[in-house]
Parts: structure tokens; sequence; C-alpha cells
């Protein structure tokens, strides 16, 4: 699973018109952390966008990694679900 990446801002960090006419997903950037997480073969993974984030490790991210353990039998393999902490 990778970061989630360098959000680019419109009209102010890139050329966009190779946009034009084409399909583009716009997303609002809300003040927090990254959180990412999956389901593997190994259970749930998750990570910030930086790190790799292990249960039981503490931190900003502690409740987020838990409620992700606690929801496992919820989540669809194959998909990688996105937020903010």
């Amino acid at each position: 699973m990778n970061s989630y990446g360098k959000i680019a801002r419109l009209g102010m960090d890139r050329d966009h018109k190779g946009m034009l006419g084409k399909t583009v997903r716009v997303e609002e950037k809300i003040d927090g952390s990254q959180f990412s997480f999956s389901l593997e073969s190994s259970g749930p993974r998750c990570r910030s966008r930086n790190a790799l984030l292990v249960a039981g490790q503490g931190g900003q991210f502690s409740g987020a990694v838990a409620y992700v353990h606690s929801i496992e039998d919820k989540l669809l393999p194959g998909f990688v679900y996105r937020g903010e902490c």
C-alpha cells in the first residue's frame, strides 16, 4: 500500500492545461494527518503518510488503528481506504 502522496492545488502547483477534456477527481483536504488502511492476507495494514502503523504502539493514530482491527471482518480485500485523523 503506497502513501497517498502530495495533493496538487489547482492553479498553484502545476500547469493544469493537460486536464482539459479529461475526467478528474477533486477532493477537499481536511486538516488532519493522513491515514490509510487495507486488508492484507495477514490482516489489516495501516499507515500514516510516512510510516506503517502497528496496533498497540500508541500515538495519535492508536484509536484509528484499533478501530480498523475491530472492523476487520467488514473490510474488502484489494481496497485501500483513506482518511484523516
